[in-house]
């Protein structure tokens, strides 16, 4: 219900609101939310650039803007430390924190503007949970430099850092690169989960053509940002809500095009989340595993699984390209509904793959079919994911001893004293969503096992996130977690572990009889936290489900 403004009894009302600037002829008009995630970090500090151009947008058709932040965290400062652990339940503050703010201040309509995957996945929960006329408009992502002849982005810092360690990189040249990698404000340009939930919006009809692939300084990012404010207006017009738009077909379309450029663990989640927040029937992570993955090819990939990023991925078409690809071979339901108010396809039918060396045909895969995995085995009861690497220097299977470690500090700690060689599979437990709490993203003992030139000779799994994997074999989300005395808590040091991506099997070379004595004598670890972590930790759901906030008590 739209916030109730005239009459006598809503005096009170109508002066706060003057307070503030407002004229009698624009509280006369639609009042529309820009919920955002400013701040001065570089994920976010352009924000307010896109704010002026949402509400230009805005004001060009008739609404009035009304700015409320809500929290965002940069989950990259926070890697490698515990505060990284906030950093999934911030996404569940910010669907609250959404919730709250439309439902209590009853506005007409809602314009999101993220910064981050976090933020946005946040807010597309809150949105359909809300469910009045809305519309996305992203950060985008930050500007790359050279250093030399080639290109320079964040993934190359963080490659880097290993190769300095390892002796292989010299430090002045390093330094180079740590000014040139990050030129501008907005997301990372590499398999950066911001980056693929900005595209996941767009396939899924939530945002404008562009919102995935336009970089975040750029004119066109600001046109976008005017034209999204513009378009909200025509949304409550006709009265589109979220929930008539991100429906099984078009999360079916937008999860196809996500597996389509090589998914992250983390978006795959925020996936999940969402079909569990609309609890679509037989829509489920076995669905897409079985039903959208196999069908599915692998026609990008970004740094740094190749040396492609962003700004190419925009130039060679971006994700209407892609759908127009995938369409090509039916994998895409162009009849859903986007926010233009008409058929998705009606849109993507007019783009084209500009260069098939960055973005491939589907006649010309970099694989035939999906390069997310969920693997099954005794290890895994409902969940692993993994990602097959282009170019992969891993046998398959790969087969190794396991060195076990209770936290990612107990892993880092082990893998730079050495403890770690080649052959083993790296163990780190007790990270999952409830055990962390929080499912922090582990990118720290990756790079470190790289550092000692072990990149290409171990494995990691946990039942924590990797999400960005760095060319390593690596498994993550696995579930059930080691809290929940899954079967991950029962691995001990010298185990036989055998990851098989060829056939999506992650087994422990344990027979039943020794699996359950040691889980009789099993005292699993708690990690006993405080405040929002443990709220989040009784709240919380398996990476089946996207981390998704239990509805039942």
């Amino acid at each position: 219900m739209a916030l109730e403004l005239t009459g006598i009894e809503h005096a009170h009302k109508r002066a706060l609101l003057k307070a503030t600037g407002i004229t009698d002829e624009e509280l006369s008009k639609p009042l529309i939310a820009i919920i955002c995630s400013p701040s001065s970090m570089a994920n976010g500090n352009h924000i307010a650039n896109l704010l002026d151009a949402v509400k230009s947008g805005i004001y060009s058709k008739g609404g009035t803007p009304i700015v409320m932040p809500c929290a965002n965290i940069a989950e990259e400062f926070a890697t490698g430390s515990e505060n990284a652990k906030y950093a999934m339940p911030n996404r569940e503050l910010i669907a609250d924190s959404v919730e709250s703010i439309l439902n209590a201040y009853s506005f007409d309509g809602s314009i999101f503007v993220p910064s981050s995957d976090i933020a946005a996945a946040g807010m597309l929960l809150g949105a359909v949970r809300v469910n009045i006329p809305s519309i996305f408009v992203s950060g985008g992502f930050m500007a790359s430099d050279f250093v030399g002849e080639e290109y320079a982005n964040f993934s190359h810092i963080v490659a880097g850092q290993a190769k300095v360690k390892h002796g292989k990189l010299d430090l002045s040249k390093f330094e180079a690169l740590e000014n040139s990698a990050c030129t501008s404000s907005g997301a990372a340009t590499t398999t950066s989960v911001h980056i693929a939930m900005d595209c996941f919006l767009e396939a899924l009809g939530l945002a404008l053509p562009g919102n995935g692939t336009l970089s975040a300084t750029s004119p066109d990012r600001i046109r976008l940002a005017k034209e999204t404010g513009a378009a909200l207006l025509k949304l409550i017009t006709n009265d589109i809500t979220p929930r008539m738009i991100a429906t099984k077909d078009a999360i079916t379309n937008a999860i196809t095009v996500d597996l389509s450029v090589g998914t992250t663990t983390s978006t795959m989640l925020h996936a999940l989340a969402l079909i569990t927040e609309l609890d679509i029937p037989k829509f489920n992570l076995d669905f897409i595993v079985e039903k959208i993955a196999p069908k599915t090819p692998t026609l990008f990939s970004l740094s740094p699984d190749c040396k492609f990023d962003t700004s190419d991925f925009n130039i060679a078409g971006g994700i209407m390209a892609i759908l127009n690809e995938l369409n090509s071979l039916g994998l895409i339901i162009g009849s859903a509904l986007c926010v233009t108010n008409h058929a998705i396809e009606k849109t993507f039918s007019k783009f084209n793959i500009k260069n098939s060396d960055i973005l491939k045909r589907a006649s010309n895969p970099i694989f035939a079919t999906s390069s997310f995995v969920n693997l099954s085995g005794n290890v895994a009861q409902e969940s692993a994911f993994a990602r097959k690497k282009q170019d992969s220097k891993f046998p398959t299977p790969f087969i190794g001893k396991a060195k076990v470690f209770n936290s990612e500090e107990d892993a880092m700690a082990n893998i730079n004293a050495g403890s770690v060689q080649k052959g083993n599979v790296v163990v780190i437990r007790y990270e999952g969503p409830k055990g962390g709490p929080g499912m922090r993203e582990m990118v720290s003992p990756i790079i470190a096992a790289a550092s000692l030139g072990l990149e290409n000779d171990v494995a990691f799994i946990t039942d924590g996130r990797f999400s960005q994997t760095f060319g390593t074999l690596a498994v993550d989300c696995i579930s059930a977690e080691a809290h929940e005395r899954g079967k991950i808590a029962l691995i001990e040091d010298g185990d036989k572990i055998t990851i098989d991506l060829a056939k999506n099997k992650l087994d422990v070379d344990i027979n039943a009889k020794d699996l359950k004595m040691r889980e009789k004598k099993l005292r699993t670890k708690d990690t006993n936290p405080t405040g929002q972590l443990l709220r989040y930790r009784f709240l919380t759901t398996s990476a089946e489900n996207g981390l998704a906030f239990r509805k039942k008590f």
